[in-house]
């Protein structure tokens, strides 16, 4: 545990919190626990919960903002923001202005303001909005930065780089970083990547994110999870949001030609997002219930449990969307001692982590045909080597995307 001589007033203004059961969520948690326990006065703004099915949870009533009473080490304040159920571009444009809209209203208004911001809000325009107003207190902002914008739209095929909008959007990434203290990036490709954008761009650390992975429940298996399977079969898993940017459909397309010749081969689409209804009907307009199966939602606790029913875990990303952000859900899948089959673009992060780790496989494989042929491939493997990538993956993660690993790192920016 980091020592801190002097205290701080320490806000966390976070796009997503506990009970929310993503990466961010939990890091922000993590850091909230860890700097109110060395003496510093800490709160959060974030929104009410409602990840990752897009609804808000149970038991809350949303109100502009109001104070959280469930945690006693520090004080949550939950503003009001647009729900989002489907992955469209407006809706997380409602999303993203609403919520730093609120919280920006919140933060200028706040009698006691904070001496430091530890800032991991949506990009751009919530981003623009709190660090302006930040500034106007002379506030000192940390900022986590997760994707690279506006590129990342660009990679979803979002928005055309030949556009002034583009222009415009770069300009208020620009104002962001350089208001910004710290800028924290998870990798030193992304750093690389940021500064080749500009290169004044040099107040940035590299910290790994990390996932914490506790409280963990044993108990799931195939059998409970309705999946048939002989002995010869492997069975491929696919945890996590179901969204445009995951690629799950053609999963699914390529899975239809693989079992033509692999009818060992089983896949398990576990989660929820603004696809999953399309990824079902797909499966049942290819008759493919027999291969492929759905299980949602599944608890946080079972996270582990659940991927271990695996030999197989699928990490497909969407054309250039791999080399602009790296998906969290690599951190679970290296904890599950389970190997990775990674689909994305040359040259990023995620092929970068899996070779460097020996992990899994690094496919450049967008489309049905190039995944399915990656698929059978694995599925002529030696299933003693599946293992050892498996326990590979493990002991990187430890040693590099681990709570013990990066929470001091964190705790050092933000406190001082």
């Amino acid at each position: 545990m980091t020592e801190v001589l002097n205290t701080k007033n320490i806000l966390i203004l976070t796009c997503v919190f506990s009970p929310e059961p993503v990466v961010s969520s939990r890091m922000a948690h993590d850091l909230a626990i860890s700097l109110s326990e060395t003496g510093n006065t800490v709160r959060v703004i974030c929104p009410y919960p409602s990840k990752t099915s897009g609804k808000l949870y149970s038991g809350y009533k949303r109100r502009i903002w109001s104070i959280d009473k469930e945690f006693n080490e520090f004080d949550v304040i939950r503003c009001m923001s647009f729900l989002s159920p489907k992955s469209t571009l407006l809706n997380r444009f409602l999303e993203n202005v609403s919520f730093g809209l609120i919280s920006s209203i919140y933060l200028f208004f706040m009698k006691k303001k904070p001496d430091v911001i530890y800032l991991n809000t949506w990009p751009l325009f919530a981003s623009f909005m709190n660090i302006f107003v930040a500034k106007l207190f002379k506030i000192k902002i940390i900022r986590s930065i997760k994707d690279v914008y506006p590129e990342s739209l660009v990679s979803q095929n979002r928005l055309n780089k030949d556009t002034y909008f583009y222009k415009f959007l770069n300009n208020i990434e620009d104002y962001c970083f350089d208001n910004s203290d710290e800028n924290i990036v998870l990798s030193e490709k992304i750093g690389e990547l940021i500064k080749s954008k500009n290169l004044r761009f040099t107040n940035f650390a590299t910290i790994p994110d990390w996932n914490s992975i506790t409280n963990q429940q044993t108990g799931l298996t195939r059998e409970a999870l309705g999946i048939n399977m002989e002995d010869n079969d492997s069975l491929f898993i696919f945890g996590g949001n179901i969204s445009a940017a995951a690629n799950v459909e053609s999963i699914i397309n390529a899975f239809s030609n693989v079992i033509k010749n692999h009818n060992n081969a089983k896949l398990l689409i576990a989660g929820e997002g603004s696809m999953l209804q399309a990824c079902k009907d797909l499966v049942k307009k290819l008759n493919l219930q027999e291969n492929i199966y759905f299980f949602h939602p599944w608890k946080s606790e079972e996270t582990i449990s659940l991927l271990q029913c695996g030999d197989i875990l699928l990490l497909p990303t969407d054309k250039q969307q791999a080399f602009y952000s790296m998906p969290s859900k690599v951190i679970s899948y290296m904890f599950s001692e389970r190997p990775i089959l990674a689909f994305g673009v040359r040259g990023s992060e995620l092929e970068n982590i899996i070779n460097t780790a020996n992990c899994g496989w690094f496919e450049e494989a967008f489309n049905e045909k190039d995944i399915e042929k990656s698929i059978s491939r694995i599925l002529a493997t030696d299933k003693e080597k599946i293992y050892n990538l498996g326990l590979n993956g493990k002991s990187y993660m430890l040693n590099n995307l681990s709570k013990e690993a990066n929470l001091k790192k964190y705790i050092d920016l933000i406190a001082g």
